[in-house]
């Protein structure tokens, strides 16, 4: 969390992020990233990994664009991923995966194209809560063929535990 908190401190006009910006990993304290409400833009990757305390993503409100990929993983108390929802620009991949209490995507609302990019294309799996993911995004994405579009969807709560039901 300290390391969160100083990022406001030490670059206060920052809205930019020149490569990728994670925010956890092993070990992570994280329960609050409202000091990085200034960015606008990614380089890279964004990754939200291992944050077992960080309940929504509200401080990640000004982004909206990502040249890398999403992933959204093990983060126990998240429940919703609405604080993406100006979001609109993302250049790979989706894993979303691991979020014990995470209920709905629609946060990604916003995004109008997944880019393949490293072969993961759209990943959602082992969120146990999340019923919501009908979303435009992932309906279009879904609705073209597996071999272009690849995608590994399973383990989430009804409506959104496989292709067909996400497509209803």
């Amino acid at each position: 969390q300290a390391e969160v908190d100083a990022f406001a401190m030490n670059y206060p006009n920052c809205t930019h992020i020149d490569g990728t910006l994670q925010i956890g990993g092993t070990g992570s304290t994280v329960t609050d990233i409202s000091a990085l409400s200034n960015i606008e833009s990614v380089a890279g990757a964004l990754l939200v990994l291992n944050n077992w305390d960080l309940v929504n993503l509200d401080g990640l409100s000004s982004l909206t664009s990502v040249v890398g990929h999403l992933q959204i993983t093990n983060n126990f108390s998240l429940t919703d991923i609405d604080g993406l929802s100006n979001l609109t620009s993302l250049g790979a991949d989706i894993t979303i995966a691991l979020n014990d209490n995470l209920t709905s995507i629609s946060g990604l609302s916003g995004l109008t194209t997944i880019n393949p990019m490293f072969g993961d294309g759209l990943r959602v799996f082992n969120n146990q809560l999340l019923a919501i993911c009908n979303i435009d995004l992932f309906c279009d994405y879904l609705s073209n063929d597996s071999a272009t579009h690849p995608r590994f969807i399973e383990n989430n709560a009804t409506n959104c535990n496989d292709v067909d039901e996400i497509l209803l």
